[in-house]
């Protein structure tokens, strides 16, 4: 019985530990997810500046 009461925190804190790799797994899925979602918005926005920019030069 005293084996079984002292063994409880351990477990607990083995399932705290689980769970927040599971989280920090999420999380990374979650932010490659968004940076390969923006990375196109980016990129065309940063070209788009760059004509802007260029646009400028010119007629300026």
């Amino acid at each position: 019985m005293l084996y079984l009461i002292s063994s409880i925190p351990f477990l607990i804190l083995a399932f705290l530990a689980w769970s927040i790799v599971r989280l920090n797994k999420k999380i990374d899925e979650l932010e490659q997810r968004i940076a390969t979602g923006y990375a196109p918005i980016l990129s065309d926005l940063h070209r788009r500046i760059e004509e802007l920019e260029r646009e400028k030069r010119f007629n300026g």
